[in-house]
């Protein structure tokens, strides 16, 4: 089941791990998981739309 708060980690157009946050709103733990990836330098994929 996909929901906010967990984005994929890429490296080399290859998914190589996830991360995920939880204990807020959707959109609270989503700008916690993209401070995360940014913060590390990683690029990340767009979010897909919850089901």
């Amino acid at each position: 089941m996909l929901s906010k708060g967990g984005l994929p980690i890429m490296a080399d157009k290859r998914v190589i791990g996830g991360i995920g946050a939880s204990g807020g709103t959707g959109d609270q733990d989503l700008a916690v998981v993209e401070a995360a990836i940014a913060a590390d330098g990683l690029p990340m994929r767009p979010p897909r739309k919850p089901l």
